[in-house]
Parts: C-alpha cells; structure tokens; sequence
C-alpha cells in the first residue's frame, strides 16, 4: 500500500495537501474495513473530491455538464441552513 501511495505522488507529482489527503482516505478505509462497517461519509466525501481534482473531470464535456449539476446541487444543501 505504501509503494502504491508513493508511485502515484510521485508520478502525478502530487503536492503535500494532496498527499495528506489520499492518506486519511486510506486510514479511513482500512478502520472500515476492520470494522466491518463501509467508510464514513466524510471520507468518502473526501476521496470523491480528491478524485475529482486528480482527474480534472472539467476538461471534458460531458463530464463537465454532469460535475456542474451535481455541484449546484451541493451548493443548494449547504446553503439551506
């Protein structure tokens, strides 16, 4: 696990957040997974956003209409309070 941590910061040249990050992901997987309870929300909250920006889902398309629609929609939740 932690070779393929360290190959992937150093091949997509990931900056230290970024690397904090993947590793309370993986932290948080890994005590769900020896409680045999799925992840918390906030870390799957968190690597869905890390895995968004890694991606850089808004230099495609279609992928950008569908990543603006489900962002107005967080957006309207937040701003509810």
């Amino acid at each position: 696990m932690r070779t393929s941590l360290l190959e992937t910061t150093i091949s997509a040249d990931l900056s230290l957040t970024q690397i904090k990050e993947r590793i309370a992901s993986i932290k948080m997987k890994s005590v769900g997974d020896l409680e045999g309870q799925p992840p918390s929300l906030k870390s799957r909250v968190d690597a869905t956003y890390a895995k968004v920006k890694k991606l850089k889902l808004w230099d495609d398309p279609i992928k950008h209409k569908q990543l603006d629609k489900l962002l107005r929609k967080l957006e309207a939740l937040v701003s509810e309070d």
